[in-house]
């Protein structure tokens, strides 16, 4: 590597010798495809998300941490039922999932929260029986929930256990 080289995304390496890593990187895509690693998911990837270094991902039962650096997995995570999607506002450390269940006596809909900082789960709480819930969104703060089902849209609060605090429809 020489002064002026140009920098690569991901890496963790100063290719330019500027005493920086990966300066510049942010919004670096990696060039590298999820399935084509050993321990990759074995069904449809359904939500992805990026984090400084890693990439977060999840199949149907699966979620994977992937490290941008040496692109392996760093921690599996699994659910019982399908996660539709993933959320990370960015003024939390929480990874939040939406989960959808075909268990007998439980919600169709349930959020399952983990702490980033250690993988813990912080809850898993259900999100009501009416209606399928189809997208989860977070306002900057990352204090509330929007949960989008098929007719209606559900506010919750994050405080402690999520609190359904209104529901918007037609």
């Amino acid at each position: 590597k020489v002064a002026g080289d140009k920098e690569l995304c991901g890496n963790e390496v100063d290719d330019d010798c500027d005493g920086v890593i990966n300066e510049g990187c942010e919004q670096c895509v990696p060039s590298f495809a999820l399935k084509a690693f050993p321990g990759a998911h074995t069904g449809p990837v359904h939500s992805v998300l990026f984090m400084p270094n890693a990439i977060i991902s999840a199949s149907q039962r699966e979620i994977h941490i992937w490290s941008l650096g040496n692109r392996t997995i760093t921690k599996t995570l699994t659910v019982t039922g399908t996660i539709e999607q993933l959320a990370m506002p960015s003024s939390t450390k929480r990874l939040y999932a939406l989960v959808r269940t075909n268990v007998v006596g439980k919600a169709p809909n349930r959020l399952v929260v983990w702490d980033t900082s250690n993988w813990s789960i912080r809850y898993d709480a259900d999100l009501g029986r009416a209606g399928t819930a189809v997208k989860i969104a977070f306002p900057l703060q990352g204090r509330e929930l929007a949960v989008a089902k098929r007719y209606s849209v559900s506010i919750f609060s994050l405080s402690n256990q999520p609190k359904e605090l209104a529901t918007l429809s037609n």
